[in-house]
């Protein structure tokens, strides 16, 4: 079985927070999801899709460097293009990651592939209530074919997940815990809004190693220690 990171990065506009070529410490958003998802154990095929009408050469020079796939689709955020992604890289199971995740955690997906592959089941995901932006579920291809014949707009993370368990697909899941750090913290860590965006930058200006990455448990210890830096996005 061989999993693949399917990173999307839907077309915005320049000036909203959760554009992929954002800056945090000087590299783009997409750059360090990228980067985190190098770090996997489990993930050795890694795919930037971007949209046709968004700043495909900037990407793909951010693909290059990060040794990643690039290609460019009309939706990719789109399950027809996660297939198709997925088919050009041999891969049978789908891992997707938003170009707007800097701190997905690479601990806990290297966790749910295993689970994936151990219970071969249709699609896996954690058992535990996580960080908004930490994870992502793992899928057979198969799967994702299915789903991409529906029109309805399930290409973010919420109607994902609602249509992997409605129970019109009678698909069969399989969960596992997630890293004890990450388990019932009520945080935000995905970038949508200004603010997202601003505790981000921060965290990353006060957390970003010498290796270009972030320890997660570091930032949720302080997050959990500030209350009210944690629950700065939240409203």
């Amino acid at each position: 079985m061989t999993p693949a990171a399917i990173v999307y990065a839907p077309n915005r506009p320049e000036t909203d927070p959760g554009h992929a070529l954002n800056l945090l410490e000087g590299t783009p958003l997409v750059q360090h999801v990228l980067q985190r998802l190098r770090n996997s154990n489990q993930i050795d095929r890694i795919v930037l899709l971007a949209d046709e009408n968004a700043s495909t050469d900037r990407l793909a020079q951010v693909a290059e460097a990060m040794e990643a796939g690039f290609t460019i689709t009309a939706s990719p955020s789109s399950l027809r293009s996660w297939v198709q992604a997925a088919e050009e890289l041999g891969a049978d199971q789908v891992v997707p990651v938003g170009a707007n995740l800097p701190l997905i955690d690479v601990e806990l997906l290297d966790a749910l592939i295993k689970e994936h592959q151990k219970s071969r089941a249709d699609y896996t995901i954690t058992s535990d209530y996580v960080p908004p932006g930490t994870t992502a579920p793992v899928m057979r291809l198969e799967v994702c074919r299915t789903l991409s014949k529906t029109n309805k707009p399930i290409a973010d993370p919420g109607a994902l997940l609602a249509a992997l368990e409605d129970p019109v697909h009678a698909l069969q899941a399989a969960a596992t815990r997630a890293p004890w750090y990450l388990r019932n913290v009520n945080v935000r860590l995905v970038v949508e809004t200004a603010k997202d965006y601003e505790l981000l930058g921060m965290l990353y200006g006060k957390y970003l190693n010498d290796s270009g990455t972030v320890a997660l448990d570091e930032v949720i210890y302080f997050l959990s220690q500030n209350p009210g830096i944690a629950g700065y996005n939240l409203t």
